[in-house]
């Protein structure tokens, strides 16, 4: 789904890691399916997708209760070392909270308030750790980088110990490095970052699991080596605690693949990588600087960390897309033909009473100033209660090479989108809601009524399955850029939604989604209804 997360002006630039990025700091891939862009300045060049960080994807089920308390801590410290601060929340206290300079001003506040706590030390420490092993491994002198370090508050001789726990646990448990910093890409979670190591075992290594097994990784393993640096905290019955979302993080190294940034280019790994075991490696930072390093190995189990943790993330994000837990629209029981069960009937006449749905907590859409009309001359400032939309104009007849080129379009489609998705939409917009609103919009038969209205629905949708972005909410999201927040109302389907545009709209709509399937769409947060807002380059000029 080529959407971008950043402001109008972000454009995707080459950054961290040498991954394209938006201006939030979002990796940009190409299309696994090899799909290209078929319009605009990259017309011809592989078609990016937004994709996700590795080492973010396990936070999702972590319990970060006890860092939140921490963090929370650490703000407090700091402001109570810069006094300064004290008197940038006094002026704080007297501002409007709800103002856009409050909130940065309070941003900024904190931000100041963890510098002075040095917060983000621990993780500086960490970054410089694993540049000193990087360098090791290429046969670079760290050294040069050794004053960095010491403004970090790691004495020289603490960074030459850290360097010699690395060589030494090499040495000691048989690893043979054959990668490091390896850009990859994960296309089965989307998810796109850089792996410290792959590694491979010169000798058996055995661990002893809480459980009492013990996991023997036979010599010859390719594994993934990741580094941490941070502490590692152990409970009684000797289990690394806080380390569960690592496990998602590895999991997902051990079945990406390589990725050229330079080319854009997926490729494939000379060796075949465990998807059973990884292995962690922990630098001790703080004991190098006490005068205890340390590098020791933390077996991975990667059949947990993905079939547990990771599955896990993926249902915790499907159930976080659902739209259908709550609803703001209530049924008046005079107006409900209910069965014995007191759920509404399937088979209520469409010619009973209007069922009348009054919503009990959303305000009507907000009044905009364009367009003033919606489908039909619709207005769009305010949202009916009952489904009754207006009939659109059919807008005379289409091109019929145009509408037998889009069939074959169409029919080109996987089969699962055909009977899925897009079953969904023509169903909602031919029987409407409790039906009410019927708004069908199907090229139907040889002679049937291919009209333009019907023949630009039809091709936005497909231009929008084509691009990978069919879902109700992307198809809300360029309705309401042709007809405003009644793109979004909760009594009316997405099918629906689409239905009741016009010829003129449904060109317009067409021509949106050839924009959203073909080239990078900036987005932003309306922070009024907290919905996606995407701002067309067409629209603004």
């Amino acid at each position: 789904m080529a959407i971008s997360a950043a402001e109008p002006a972000g454009a995707i630039q080459r950054g961290r890691g040498g991954f394209m990025r938006n201006a939030l700091d979002v990796p940009y891939v190409t299309d696994p399916s090899g799909a290209v862009v078929k319009s605009g300045e990259r017309k011809g060049e592989p078609k990016r997708l937004a994709y996700g960080s590795p080492s973010g994807f396990g936070k999702q089920i972590e319990n970060t209760y006890n860092l939140a308390k921490w963090g929370e801590r650490q703000t407090v410290l700091g402001i109570g070392v810069d006094l300064a601060l004290i008197a940038d929340c006094a002026v704080l206290a007297t501002m409007d909270r709800t103002t856009d300079e409050f909130k940065a001003a309070a941003d900024r506040v904190v931000m100041r308030a963890k510098d002075a706590a040095q917060t983000s030390l621990a993780a500086d420490r960490g970054t410089h750790a694993h540049a000193l092993a990087e360098d090791d491994d290429e046969g670079r002198n760290w050294i040069q980088r050794a004053e960095a370090g010491e403004l970090l508050g790691i004495p020289r001789e603490a960074q030459a110990a850290l360097v010699q726990a690395w060589r030494d646990m090499l040495v000691r448990d048989g690893l043979e490095v054959l990668v490091t910093e390896a850009s990859c890409v994960d296309d089965t979670w989307r998810l796109a970052g850089t792996l410290d190591n792959l590694a491979r075992l010169t000798k058996p290594l055995r661990f002893a699991l809480v459980s009492g097994e013990v996991v023997t990784i036979p010599a010859d393993t390719v594994v993934v080596l990741d580094k941490k640096t941070g502490q590692r905290r152990v409970g009684r019955d000797g289990t690394v605690m806080y380390w569960h979302g690592y496990a998602v993080q590895v999991a997902s190294y051990a079945q990406s693949v390589p990725y050229d940034t330079e080319t854009e280019v997926r490729g494939t790994w000379p060796w075949e990588i465990s998807q059973q075991h990884a292995l962690i490696a922990h630098l001790d930072v703080l004991g190098a600087i006490e005068g205890n390093p340390s590098c020791e190995l933390v077996y991975v189990d990667l059949v947990a960390g993905r079939e547990h943790g990771g599955a896990t993330v993926v249902r915790a994000k499907e159930w976080e897309r659902r739209k259908d837990v709550f609803s703001v629209g209530r049924l008046t029981d005079e107006n409900v033909t209910a069965g014995a069960s007191g759920r509404e009937t399937e088979d209520a006449p469409a010619s009973g009473p209007t069922p009348a749905v009054t919503p009990t907590a959303a305000p009507a859409p907000p009044a905009v100033e364009q367009p003033t009309e919606g489908a039909g001359g619709l207005p769009v400032a305010t949202a009916p209660s009952v489904i009754e939309l207006p009939t659109p104009d059919e807008g005379g007849p289409a091109d019929p090479a145009a509408v037998e080129a889009l069939k074959k379009r169409y029919l080109a489609l996987p089969k699962n989108v055909r009977s899925g998705w897009l079953k969904v939409l023509a169903e909602q917009a031919i029987t409407g809601m409790n039906g009410r609103g019927r708004v069908p919009y199907l090229l139907t038969g040889d002679q049937g009524l291919h009209t333009v209205r019907r023949f630009e629905i039809t091709r936005g949708l497909v231009l929008l399955a084509e691009g990978g972005s069919g879902d109700d909410e992307t198809l809300r999201c360029v309705c309401a850029a042709v007809i405003g927040e009644l793109a979004h109302w909760p009594t009316i389907s997405a099918g629906q939604v689409v239905g009741s545009l016009g010829a003129d709209e449904a060109a317009l709509f067409a021509r949106l989604c050839d924009e959203l399937a073909n080239t990078t769409v900036p987005a932003a947060i309306d922070e009024a209804t907290g919905r996606v807002v995407l701002q067309f380059p067409h629209l603004a000029a």
